[in-house]
């Protein structure tokens, strides 16, 4: 365990050394809402409003929805960021002098994984707290800590499963110019696959059934059900609105024309977690020294 404590902080500490990685994950995080709030008035209010019938419950619906959405493209964004570590740590040959040494290699993947959690889960907490505070400054009521817990929850869960994702594919490159150009591919398409840009109601049914096997996207509805299903109960919205809300805002996600439950949104980013965690250690582990 003193081993695996040692690499972590010191992957850490890298990380958080790189201003370049950082304002990286700020901005990519903060990208979706800055659009959000600039087509508010054109785009999302008037539909929401279309909806609820009432303009203020609109914005209040808007900003829980970006609240959502930057904390989950923050769970997506900074395990991509530290995970392009593993690059360089190839390139070096730092991860070949950790091969040669008295080290576990399945310790050695687990300290990547661990490290790309703790480092999202900074961002998820600073996101949280500053959502909170721009929510109460706009009128909006408190989250509750029960709720704030259950998204730490959530955010823990899916950059978990994200982290042990992105080490394997990151373990697989070994370049950093190549790993440059997949961490913009990945930032760039995924968030997009995943619902944040548009949302999973508007793509046709074969299309979104793909995209709901995707963790990124059960996250991201676990996420949106915490921040907008408490103003449409504080409201006592009529069913008809709250269906419309609910479709509109995507916080229901179908597979086989069945609407997944939250336990079935658990189990699937479990498994993804399950599976690229096994095939990280598995491909570390038989690496050959060079």
């Amino acid at each position: 365990m003193r081993v695996i404590h040692l690499m972590v902080k010191r992957n850490l500490v890298r990380t958080f050394r790189n201003k370049g990685a950082v304002i990286i994950v700020i901005l990519m995080s903060l990208l979706p809402a800055m659009m959000m709030l600039i087509m508010g008035d054109f785009w999302m209010v008037p539909i929401f409003t279309s909806i609820v019938e009432d303009t203020e419950i609109a914005w209040s619906l808007l900003r829980a929805n970006i609240l959502a959405i930057t904390l989950a493209m923050s769970s997506f964004t900074a395990p991509v960021s530290i995970l392009a570590l593993v690059c360089s740590d190839f390139e070096n040959k730092t991860i070949d002098n950790y091969l040669t040494a008295p080290i576990k290699r399945s310790h050695i993947s687990i300290s990547y994984i661990i490290s790309g959690v703790l480092f999202g889960l900074v961002f998820s907490v600073f996101i949280i707290g500053l959502g909170q505070v721009l929510l109460l400054l706009t009128g909006d009521t408190f989250l509750g800590v029960s709720t704030i817990i259950k998204m730490l929850s959530i955010s823990l869960l899916v950059l978990t499963s994200l982290s042990t994702i992105f080490f394997y594919i990151m373990s697989g490159v070994k370049n950093v110019q190549t790993a440059g150009a997949m961490t913009g591919l990945i930032g760039g398409f995924a968030p997009i696959l995943g619902g944040v840009y548009i949302q999973l109601s508007l793509f046709p049914d074969a299309v979104s059934t793909i995209m709901n096997f995707l963790p990124f996207s059960h996250a991201l509805s676990m996420m949106k059900r915490q921040t907008i299903l408490p103003i449409i109960e504080n409201h006592n919205l009529s069913m008809e609105m709250q269906e419309g809300v609910i479709d509109f805002a995507s916080l229901e996600l179908k597979m086989f024309g069945e609407v997944v439950s939250s336990t079935t949104s658990v189990i699937i980013i479990l498994s993804s977690m399950v599976l690229f965690g096994s095939l990280s250690i598995y491909r570390l582990v038989h690496l050959k020294k060079k």
